[in-house]
């Protein structure tokens, strides 16, 4: 079932995409740059660096 808040912080979802994902685009972005963040410490130390499906900016703003 679709969720008509943001599952992070509980504000109200308006944009489809948000609506579907469960998560507003400023959570999802605050998601998108840890996660970013995380990969690129690894890449540095030459650990292995997780790959996940990661929308585009577009497909995130609406």
């Amino acid at each position: 079932m679709e969720s008509t808040t943001c599952r992070i912080c509980g504000r109200l979802l308006t944009n489809s995409k948000s609506v579907e994902r469960g998560i507003g685009p400023v959570c999802w972005a605050r998601l998108r740059r840890e996660k970013l963040g995380s990969a690129r410490a690894l890449d540095k130390k030459g650990g292995p660096v997780p790959m996940h499906p990661l929308e585009t900016e577009r497909e995130v703003n609406g």
